[in-house]
């Protein structure tokens, strides 16, 4: 189902209907039934948050001897306010499997389809785009570097690092689980 915007902020009326046949073929296309689902729903957050960056740094060096140099730093990324968009009517864990299609008691592939048992009746998908999701970046790093001296020069590295994405998770457990 379409539904027109119009210039003075209402909605028109539907302007198309695409129509679903269940239980039918070609040969009882124009007597079959049919039923009407909206093909989805979306909508936005009022005033959304402007994300929100945050670099921290912090490092040590000390001179070795030897001309060579160690630093060992704390480096990391916060973002914060992330665009995210959730599924409000997904099909719950394992709903497939417990509603079999009652026409077809013999065949054991024969399920309904996902629009009879959703959430929220009626409607196929319904997303909602919010500033709700955020990014982490931690990390330590240690370096050691011998300035050239004598015809001979080295260098080495270490790094540990993690990043977490809290963005496009699954509705039905708490992102922080994931």
């Amino acid at each position: 189902m379409e539904f027109a915007y119009t210039s003075s902020g209402t909605w028109e009326p539907p302007i198309s209907y695409s129509p679903t046949i269940y239980y039918g073929n070609l040969d009882t296309f124009l007597g079959a039934a049919s039923v009407i689902f909206p093909s989805g729903v979306s909508g936005w957050k009022n005033n959304p948050k402007s994300p929100n960056v945050y670099n921290l740094t912090l490092g040590i060096q000390q001179d070795v001897g030897f001309g060579t140099v160690a630093e060992v730093k704390y480096v990391g990324t916060l973002i914060r306010n992330l665009q995210a968009s959730r599924a409000l009517n997904t099909v719950p864990y394992g709903a497939r499997f417990l509603n079999r299609d009652p026409a077809y008691p013999n065949n054991p592939n024969a399920y309904l389809s996902d629009n009879f048992f959703r959430p929220l009746p009626g409607f196929s998908s319904v997303s909602y785009t919010e500033t709700s999701a955020s990014s982490n970046y931690h990390s330590l790093q240690a370096t050691a570097n011998r300035r050239f001296a004598r015809g001979f020069d080295f260098s080495a590295s270490w790094v540990w690092s993690k990043m977490m994405d809290y963005s496009g998770l699954p509705m039905y457990r708490p992102r922080r689980v994931w």
